[in-house]
Order: structure tokens, then sequence, then C-alpha cells
């Protein structure tokens, strides 16, 4: 049986040794290149990612300002047109009481009326009776 020398053991296993290291390095090497290259396209990605929050963030701002907007702008227009309505109905229950206060008026005015017609009728009739009895005795005669 042949032995080896340890003289070239030694040296063959330092040999392996260091072509291990080698290919390590070389792995190495490779991927801190590929993390080199994957670190900016995650930072930009991380930075769009950040973009994109901040403009949903903003619109949402935005969308939460109109509708407060626009519920503060129907808000006054309900209230006026509120107002209108009850100046509306204010102006409704006066008129109302007006032609209350007319039609009262109309009816005692339509009494007095018929009372003076009537009044008129009873001295048209005393003066027809007080003429045909006056028209025998006055003389007509001219002549």
């Amino acid at each position: 049986m042949v032995r080896p020398c340890p003289r070239l053991r030694g040296e063959a296993g330092v040999v392996r040794v260091g072509l291990h290291a080698g290919i390590l390095l070389a792995e190495a090497a490779a991927l801190l290149m590929l993390l080199t290259n994957l670190e900016r396209p995650a930072a930009q990605a991380g930075s769009a990612l950040a973009d994109s929050h901040a403009a949903r963030a903003s619109e949402q701002a935005e969308a939460r300002d109109g509708r407060h907007g626009l519920a503060h702008q129907m808000e006054s227009t309900l209230g006026g047109v509120a107002g209108q309505v009850v100046q509306a109905l204010a102006a409704l229950g006066s008129a109302s009481a007006r032609l209350g206060q007319a039609a009262a008026s109309a009816e005692e005015l339509a009494t007095t009326v018929a009372e003076v017609t009537r009044q008129v009728a009873g001295a048209a009739q005393v003066a027809r009776q007080a003429s045909s009895q006056a028209a025998p005795r006055i003389p007509w005669s001219m002549g």
C-alpha cells in the first residue's frame, strides 16, 4: 500500500481550502452585486410606494374637503330655503287674516247695502203713495 506523502496531503488540503475559499468569494461577490442591483429597485419601489400613499392621502383629504364644502353649501342653501318658506308662511298667514277681515267687511257692507236698499224702497213706496194722493188735489189746468 502506498501512502500519500504527508507534505502533499497538506498542500492538497490548502489548495482545496483555497479553491473553496475562491468559490465562496466568487459567490459572495455575485451575491453582493445582486444585492447592490436589487437595492436600487427596492429603494425606488419604496419611494414609489411612499409617493402612492401620499397621493392617496392627499386625494382622500381633497375628497373629504370637497364633501365638507358641499355639505356646508347644501346646509346654507337649505337654510336659506327654509327661511324663505317661513317668511312665505308668515306672509300667507297675514294675507289670510286680511282676507278674513275683508270678507267680514264685505259681509257688513252687503248687510248695510241691503238695509239702505230696503230703506230706499220704503221711501220710494212712501213717495209713490204721497204722489198718488197729492195728484188729485193739484189743479193741472192752465188754461
